[in-house]
C-alpha cells in the first residue's frame, strides 16, 4: 500500500542548521511544472545540510547527459534532502557517493533510456543511502537503465516500486560488505520485484529513517488552504490552519521569477491550536508582471518549513487593456475596453484625490470591444480622479484630469 508523504515539507530535527540548495542554469518551466537541470551538479551537506525546495508541484528533472553527485560527507548528520518528484531523462545519472546521504520527499522516477542511479560504496558502519519518502517508477523497457548499490548502499524506498516494465528491463547490481548490509528495501507494494536486502540497516539509514517518521508524526502546521485573490487596489493573500504545534509566526514572501525571494512582512501565529485559524496579509504593491507568493512558518526554536509557491497574474499577460479619453476633459469622458473576458463582470471605479470613492459600476459586456460613455465625470468637481478597472483577475488603472 502506498505511504504518500509529499505533503511533509521541512519538519526535521536539524532543520535549523540547513541552508537552501539552488541548481545552477535550472530552467524553470511552468507549463509543464518543472525544474530541468542542463548543467552537471554536485551537492554535499558539508558543514551544514543541504534541503532543496522546488516549486509547489513541480517535478525536478535532470536533463539528458546531465550528472547530479550527491557527494561524500564526514557525518550521516549532513544529509542532502530534495523536496520534489526527481525524474531522470535519457542517459541521466544520479550518484549518491560512499558516504553521502540523500532524501528525496517525493517519487524516483527513472523516464528516460540509458539513465543510472548510484548508491556508492561505503566502507564505513553508516554506509551511504537514497531514502525516496513515496514511489519508485520505472518508465523505461529496453533494459538500459541501470541501479548500482555498492558496499553498505541502500536504497530504501517508502512508498511502492511501480513501473510499466518488471525489473528484468532494469539492471539491478547489489554489493555488500562483510557484514551484508547492503541493497534494495521496499516499504510498500513492490510491482517491479526489486526488493533485495541483506541483512541489517546501516546507521545512517536507520539514523534518517527515524528522523523522517519522527517529523511525519508531529506535524507543527497543517495548512488546508494558501490562496490570493486580486482586489481593486491590492492583493488579499489568504491561509487558514487546522492545528498549530509550537509556531511562532509566518513570512510571506514574493518573486517574480520563483528563484529571487523578498518578504513582504510577518504574521503572528498561535503557538498552539487545534481551531481553524484564518489569516489575511493585504499586499499593495503594483505589480506589472505575474507574480509568486509563498508562505516561510517559523516555530519558537527556530525551525521552519516552506508553503508554496502559489502565483496570480496581472493584466499586461492577459491583454484587457483600457483607455479613456478625452484626457484632460471638461465634462465627460470615453473609456475603451479591449480584449474583455466575456465571463466576468466589469467593474469600474472612480477616486478622487483623496481617495474617496465618487461613481462605480458593474455590467457585463457580450462584446470584446466596447466603448463606455462615463458621464458622471460631468457633475464632478475639477481636479484630478483616479479610475480602476475590474474584469476577472485583469486590472487596469488611469489617471484622468479634469479642468
Amino acid at each position: 500500500m502506498k505511504k504518500c508523504y509529499s505533503l511533509i515539507l521541512a519538519a526535521l530535527l536539524f532543520f535549523v542548521n540547513s541552508t537552501y540548495a539552488q541548481f545552477e542554469e535550472a530552467v524553470i518551466n511552468d507549463s509543464d511544472k518543472t525544474v530541468l537541470v542542463t548543467k552537471n551538479t554536485t551537492l554535499h551537506g558539508d558543514p551544514e545540510p543541504i534541503e532543496y525546495f522546488a516549486p509547489d508541484g513541480y517535478t525536478l528533472v535532470i536533463g539528458e547527459g546531465v550528472t547530479l553527485t550527491i557527494q561524500k560527507t564526514d557525518s550521516y548528520k549532513e544529509y542532502v534532502d530534495i523536496y520534489a518528484d526527481v525524474k531522470l531523462l535519457s542517459g541521466a545519472t544520479l550518484v549518491v557517493e560512499r558516504e553521502a546521504y540523500l532524501a528525496i520527499f517525493g517519487s524516483l522516477i527513472i523516464e528516460g533510456t540509458g539513465s543510472t542511479v548510484e548508491v556508492g560504496q561505503g566502507g564505513r558502519k553508516k554506509g551511504s543511502y537514497l531514502i525516496v519518502t513515496d514511489d519508485f517508477v520505472n518508465n523505461t523497457t529496453d533494459g538500459t537503465s541501470t541501479i548500482n548499490i555498492f558496499t553498505s548502499g541502500s536504497f530504501y524506498v517508502m512508498g511502492d516500486a511501480l513501473g510499466t516494465s518488471d525489473n528484468i528491463d532494469l539492471n539491478i547490481r547489489i554489493g555488500a560488505d562483510n557484514e551484508g548490509r547492503s541493497g534494495i528495501f521496499v516499504e510498500g507494494d513492490d510491482l517491479l520485484g526489486i526488493h533485495d536486502y541483506v541483512n541489517d540497516f546501516t546507521e545512517s539509514l536507520e539514523y534518517k529513517l527515524a528522523q523522517i517518521k519522527k517529523s511525519q508524526e508531529d506535524l507543527p502546521v497543517e495548512l488546508i488552504s494558501f490562496d490570493a485573490k486580486l482586489e481593486i487596489d491590492y492583493v488579499d493573500v489568504t491561509w487558514a490552519t487546522a492545528s498549530e504545534i509550537n509556531a511562532d509566526f509566518f513570512e510571506l514572501q514574493v518573486s517574480s521569477d520563483q528563484r529571487n525571494w523578498e518578504t513582504l512582512g510577518m504574521v503572528e501565529a498561535q503557538g498552539n491550536s487545534t481551531e481553524l485559524t484564518e489569516y489575511h496579509y493585504k499586499d499593495y504593491t503594483e505589480y506589472s508582471s505575474n507574480v509568486y507568493y509563498r508562505l516561510v512558518q517559523y516555530d519558537f526554536d527556530g525551525a521552519s518549513e516552506v508553503f508554496g509557491p502559489i502565483s496570480i497574474v496581472f493584466n499586461e499577460q492577459l491583454g484587457f487593456t483600457s483607455n479613456v479619453y478625452p484626457n484632460p476633459t471638461r465634462d465627460f469622458s470615453f473609456i475603451a475596453l479591449n480584449n474583455i473576458n466575456n465571463n466576468n463582470a466589469i467593474a469600474i471605479y472612480v477616486y478622487n484625490n483623496t481617495g474617496q470613492l465618487v461613481f462605480t459600476d458593474q455590467f457585463y459586456s457580450s462584446d470584446k470591444h466596447m466603448i463606455y460613455p462615463l458621464e458622471s465625470m460631468e457633475t464632478l468637481p475639477e481636479g484630478v480622479y483616479y479610475i480602476s478597472i475590474q474584469n476577472g483577475k485583469e486590472v487596469t488603472k488611469m489617471k484622468l484630469l479634469k479642468e
